[in-house]
């Protein structure tokens, strides 16, 4: 079930300036969205955890800001563990997309090929793409994409289709060159195709989504990537090409999260450079294009996930700063641009875990890493009812981190893929499935 990853992935990652955390908590669709590396390093105090999605949530490693029924939690959140129902494929950081039909598309992913001559591993983008059917429990290949890549944005089109958009993994597999091509896989047919239009800029880790009103209603919009400078653009399936999106104001730092609001707006978390503390924020209207400061983070963290609330707000939970593993986590208030606190703690110390909102409302923090060296497989779960953590019932079936946590439409949350630590030395990539529910 897994496939060994060497030391070469840290640098490969680091040159790359990725991580990929989750956005807003991953949901329908995903954008990846952090920046730094690979929270298994030893060193990892220097960098961010991976998304959805999530994450950024992919998030994400773009996402909604629906996730699902919030009428209130019916019980308990519980592990399923899924063997058996395993994909395929070991990968982390892939496009995820829930389709019309409640099938879910699974497309690349980070991997390390074989060893070519004889030298180490090489990291790169996968091909292969997935169907999820969640009822049936099964999991079926279908059409590969044309580029292999990971930390790509993936949208789900008004027609049905998915469009992914840029990512890490080439070309001539060279993981820290992001691409600037665009595929669109149609699901009647299983087939991906290579657009003919390119993207204003090459990115991966960006934001992916798609406005469900306002200028740009319908069509994808792409912000951001592995650094500064912050630029935008947008896809039209109208005409079919991208186009530049004026911006103004943009940091020049990093950002380690973005997360998607329900005003449409884009909320920037931790943005920071090598100089300052990690806490600033930042909003950016894409009806202007302009970027705001807002209020900081009250703790300096990277590695943490950012999850998008069902009344607005955004949970920041976890972390690391330096060598501390963070259990602490705050809510930061986009109508009052402050954040605040919580008095109540994780279960355990986590960075780079993954982060997604179940139907109820509360939110699932899984996997992660709790100290150098040390991957978990427990979830903690926030409800924003009471402001406190509890551990749901059961674990992961395989401990580890840089999974992805995507929502489910029935209000199930799906953790696939990701790192585990292996015994004596190294880590593996996984294909390990587990579902968290109420």
């Amino acid at each position: 079930m897994s496939t060994p990853t060497p030391g070469p992935l840290r640098p490969a990652l680091r040159a790359l300036g990725l991580a990929l955390l989750l956005v807003g908590g991953c949901s329908r669709e995903t954008g990846a969205g952090d920046t730094d590396t690979d929270p298994i390093d030893d060193d990892s105090g220097s960098g961010d955890g991976p998304w959805s999605d999530s994450g950024k949530d992919s998030a994400d490693p773009g996402d909604t800001a629906d996730s699902g029924d919030t009428s209130g939690p019916p019980g308990d959140p519980a592990v399923t563990q899924a063997p058996g129902f395993d994909s395929d494929v070991f990968r982390q950081w892939p496009g995820i997309v829930q389709l019309d039909d409640g099938r879910v598309l699974v497309a690349g992913g980070q991997i390390v090929r074989g060893p070519d001559g004889g030298g180490p591993g090489r990291v790169t983008g996968r091909e292969e793409t997935e169907l999820l059917d969640v009822g049936k429990q099964t999991f079926a290949l279908t059409g590969a994409l044309q580029d292999g890549r990971y930390a790509m944005g993936a949208t789900l089109l008004a027609d049905g289709s998915v469009l992914v958009t840029g990512g890490a993994g080439g070309p001539a597999g060279d993981p820290a060159m992001p691409r600037a091509t665009a595929e669109r896989f149609v699901p009647a047919q299983g087939t991906w195709t290579r657009l003919t239009a390119t993207m204003v800029e090459a990115r991966a880790g960006h934001l992916a989504w798609v406005p469900a009103s306002g200028t740009f209603a319908g069509q994808v919009l792409l912000l951001g990537g592995q650094g500064p400078p912050y630029t935008a653009e947008r896809y039209d399936p109208g005409d079919g090409d991208f186009h530049a999106v004026p911006v103004s104001g943009a940091p020049a730092k990093r950002t380690s999260a973005y997360v998607l609001l329900a005003d449409g707006r884009v909320l920037l978390v931790g943005v920071w450079d090598d100089a300052d503390d990690p806490t600033q924020c930042w909003f950016f209207a894409p009806e202007t294009g302009t970027f705001t400061r807002t209020g900081d983070l009250t703790t300096e963290r990277t590695g943490f996930s950012a999850t998008l609330l069902a009344d607005g707000r955004v949970l920041v939970a976890g972390g690391v700063i330096g060598t501390t593993y963070l259990d602490s986590a705050e809510i930061f208030d986009p109508s009052t641009g402050t954040s605040t606190a919580l008095s109540a703690t994780l279960g355990s110390p986590r960075y780079g875990h993954a982060a997604a909102r179940l139907g109820s409302g509360r939110v699932v923090l899984a996997g992660g890493v709790r100290k150098a060296g040390e991957a978990l497989a427990t979830v903690d779960v926030f409800d924003p009812a009471t402001g406190t953590f509890s551990q749901a019932d059961g674990e992961l079936a395989a401990a580890r981190a840089s999974a992805s946590g995507f929502a489910l439409a029935d209000g199930r949350v799906m953790i696939l893929g990701g790192q585990a630590i292996l015994p004596h030395s190294g880590t593996a990539i996984l294909s390990t499935v587990d579902f968290i529910g109420e």
